[in-house]
């Protein structure tokens, strides 16, 4: 075989490989444009599928390698009456399903409101407005896709606000969701009074969107007002699992605040509660949800929550304030509080007393101009605060029956009265059955009445303190 056959056969190899690698393809391109059609499909089909969501009256042409379509996106609040008129969106989609490396399928997408809805939407957009974007399905099956409203007008009277045309993108994956949001500005205007937000953002990344495990933080750079300027406002959110656990945080922050020529900086507040029950929460958290805030719940699902609130108080958790800080003109604070139920021993039928059960420590440090010299000197008299060379600091502590403030012991009799009491309440809700709540009204439980605490025979205020296998809670020394 000579030089020239070889080279015919292998562009005629080469020619059969490109062929079949384009009748590929061209099939999973074919495939993922069916699999679109049975997608949709299968949506408008089962408008049962979730009482509060359904789609309808699809409108779908099959292309090649394209199809485009429309169908409607009918949403309901379960809890509202049934004859409640729902949300109608009209959903326009064009689909390129030609398959690429970087995504199975491409997608444009509008989105109308109808009736009331779509009325009450072109007030406040305009007339022709609608919500729009772009995504792609990946070959992982995430969807992703930006989204643009228009600029946001509504006015009553005197009052008015407006929002400049903003930007988002989210991403939608089997258990995930990640949302991004930004808008320029926002102006409220109010008799006569002007209030504008200057970039405004939403960020929201959550590994598990069903039991909200992950962060959301919203920012929001500037506001202006008559009264009030502030900058650098921020409020962080996180949810953590550890095994059967959830940690919850919860951080607002203020980098500036003018109020009124008093000027505030480095604000913040750190809330947590960590070590929660993780099925316990997700028992009461779905009860709440089925049963429409608790107010059609039945006594299967009360004697659930029960078991939910009683498994959650067994296990124990920790409050904390893990931080609380700022500066005010030349003064500063800065403190921690800590309050932790401790879990009840297995071998244990019943919840131990709460003075057994509880841990409570709290630090608040005054420095600089915080305090001027005669307010120190009261605050030191009356044995609210110790000093410290550059102002004053607090402390409280409560373990095991001892009440301690600012390292000297207090009496806890009014603190033991107030558990006893709180422990005959708790084993009287655990004994009976929990009634639903009806909607729009919470009525006050009468008050129970407590048999007076026994007095020990040992002196109140012992002269050392009790010793107890519990570990007791310690700050970190001030710094």
């Amino acid at each position: 075989m000579n030089a020239l056959s070889k080279t015919l056969i292998i562009l005629l190899l080469a020619a059969l490989s490109l062929c079949g690698a384009c009748a590929v393809w061209a099939g999973a391109s074919l495939y993922a444009g069916e699999r679109v059609f049975e997608t949709l499909q299968a949506l408008a089909k089962q408008p049962e599928q979730n009482a509060g969501m359904r789609f309808a009256n699809l409108q779908h042409t099959k292309g090649w390698f394209s199809s485009a379509g429309q169908i409607e996106l009918h949403m309901q609040d379960e809890c509202e009456a049934p004859s409640t008129t729902p949300l109608v969106l009209l959903v326009n989609y064009q689909v390129s399903h030609f398959v690429l490396p970087t995504a199975w399928v491409r997608f444009d997408w509008q989105v109308q409101p109808l009736g009331d809805a779509g009325q009450t939407f072109a007030e406040l957009f305009g007339e022709h407005a609608q919500l729009a974007g772009r995504g792609s399905v990946t070959l992982f099956g995430e969807v992703q896709s930006d989204f643009a409203l228009p600029r946001m007008f509504a006015q009553r009277g005197r009052e008015s606000i407006e929002l400049s045309p903003s930007q988002g993108e989210i991403r939608w994956g089997e258990q995930s969701l990640a949302l991004q949001w930004h808008a320029d500005n926002m102006r409220v205007q109010s008799i006569g009074q002007e209030v504008r937000f200057e970039q405004f953002a939403l960020a929201m990344d959550l590994s598990h969107r069903q039991r909200g495990i992950g962060t959301t933080q919203l920012t929001l750079q500037k506001i202006e007002s008559p009264l009030a300027n502030a900058q650098g406002l921020r409020v962080l959110s996180r949810v953590n699992e550890h095994d059967d656990r959830l940690d919850m945080q919860l951080v607002p922050s203020i980098d500036r605040v003018d109020v009124l020529g008093v000027v505030a900086q480095d604000l913040i507040l750190e809330l947590a509660v960590r070590d929660l029950h993780a099925p316990s929460i997700e028992t009461m958290s779905r009860i709440a949800g089925e049963t429409c805030g608790l107010q059609h719940m039945q006594a299967d699902e009360a004697a659930r929550l029960r078991h939910a609130l009683r498994a959650l108080l067994y296990q124990g958790f920790t409050f904390e304030i893990a931080r609380i800080a700022g500066k005010v003109g030349e003064g500063a604070l800065d403190g921690r509080l800590v309050f932790r139920w401790l879990p009840t021993p297995v071998d244990q039928t019943q919840l131990l007393p709460l003075a057994q059960l509880l841990q409570t420590s709290a630090r608040l440090r005054l420095t600089g101009q915080a305090l001027d010299a005669e307010q120190r000197q009261l605050a030191i008299l009356f044995g609210l605060g110790q000093a410290t060379p550059n102002g004053l600091e607090c402390s409280v502590e409560y373990a095991d029956g001892v009440l301690r403030a600012n390292g000297r012991l207090l009496d806890a009799s009014t603190v033991q009265r107030v558990l006893a009491q709180t422990d005959q309440e708790l084993q009287q809700l655990f004994d009976r059955a929990i009634t639903p709540i009806p909607p729009g009204s919470l009525e006050m439980a009468p008050p129970q009445t407590t048999p007076p605490v026994q007095t020990p025979s040992q002196p109140l205020i012992p002269s050392t303190p009790p010793t107890s296998p519990v570990t007791q809670l310690e700050l970190p020394a001030a710094t």
